[in-house]
């Protein structure tokens, strides 16, 4: 038996502080930690090379901001959730469950899609290079090599949330999430891995340990992939839009592996399942069972080596 699984912090609260009636969390917290990292980080790259103003930086941060926060929302909306944001519109932008000072409960706006957040921003920045006459490629490589160490907040705060967690496991990595579904023990790969980690059965259904794909996707697709790009790509590409084409491919290939690991939304489960399991989006059984993130990262790998190679065949190089 395997006794080495982790508890989640018991000290952790997804409640950062309470202002009045409005709980200020970690997760909102860590996206303000993100933009403010990404930012500083962007401006003392800018200074090594520089070719737009401070006051054309920060307006060009604002404007991805906006469509990385637009774009997040609308792809969870349609492509996660859309049954239910049909029948519930008004919760696509109001915070609220009911009528705020008459009963209405502060309940936040949950649900951001990462794919749907990069093209909002790609599109808040395209449009601000062509209004000011700016390259966007070379935009884009400023912006990719720091968006990894920012990103890492953003998962370090779903952690903090205890969402997006991962799959069941009987790894000494597994983590118990405290609000985490509940599996029945009517089926066996239940009981087996209950069995394996040390868990008495004592009710009809068991918390099982999962592994921590949040803390998996900060590392991998944040901070190892931030240092890629970094020190390894940037001082190697020949055009602009070459990291930032290497962002794309090297950010979904991350995710890609990741989300075999990550447990897919209950309301979309597998969107393509050619292998056992697919009846149990719980437990990792198959690589040949995919989510809706990795198909998005396909798609993603495909345009980023799309550019890449395209980029690398211009006649206006870096230098």
């Amino acid at each position: 038996m395997n006794f080495l699984y982790m508890l989640y912090p018991s000290w952790l609260s997804p409640v950062m502080i309470q202002l009045g009636a409005i709980p200020v969390r970690w997760y909102s917290m860590g996206y303000v930690f993100a933009f403010i990292t990404t930012y500083m980080l962007a401006k003392q790259i800018h200074k090594k090379d520089p070719f737009i103003t401070e006051q054309q930086m920060s307006d060009m941060f604002v404007n991805a901001i906006v469509g990385l926060l637009i774009g997040a929302r609308l792809f969870y909306v349609v492509f996660y959730n859309l049954d239910y944001f049909l029948d519930n519109p008004v919760s696509i932008i109001w915070p609220f469950d009911g009528i705020p000072f008459f009963g209405g409960k502060f309940v936040g706006i949950e649900g951001l899609s990462y794919h749907g957040g990069a093209i909002g921003a790609m599109i808040g920045l395209i449009w601000y290079a062509r209004k000011h006459n700016i390259e966007f490629f070379r935009l884009a490589d400023l912006w990719s090599v720091v968006i990894p160490f920012g990103y890492t907040f953003g998962r370090l705060g779903n952690f903090a949330n205890a969402e997006l967690y991962g799959k069941a496991t009987t790894s000494s990595l597994g983590m118990i999430f405290p609000d985490a579904k509940l599996y029945s023990i009517k089926y066996a790969w239940v009981r087996d891995i209950a069995h394996d980690v040390g868990i008495e059965l004592t009710d009809a259904y068991v918390n099982l340990p999962r592994h921590p794909s949040q803390l998996y996707e900060a590392i991998f697709e944040g901070i190892v992939l931030g240092f890629i790009l970094l020190l390894i790509v940037k001082p190697r590409i020949k055009a602009h839009g070459q990291v930032f084409a290497s962002y794309l491919i090297g950010y979904s290939i991350a995710r890609f592996f990741v989300e075999y690991l990550r447990e897919p939304d209950e309301q979309v489960g597998y969107i393509l399942a050619f292998g056992s399991g697919a009846e149990t989006p719980g437990v990792f059984v198959s690589f040949l069972n995919f989510s809706m993130g990795q198909g998005l990262s396909l798609a993603m790998i495909a345009a980023g080596a799309i550019l890449y190679y395209i980029l690398g065949r211009r006649t206006t190089k870096v230098g």
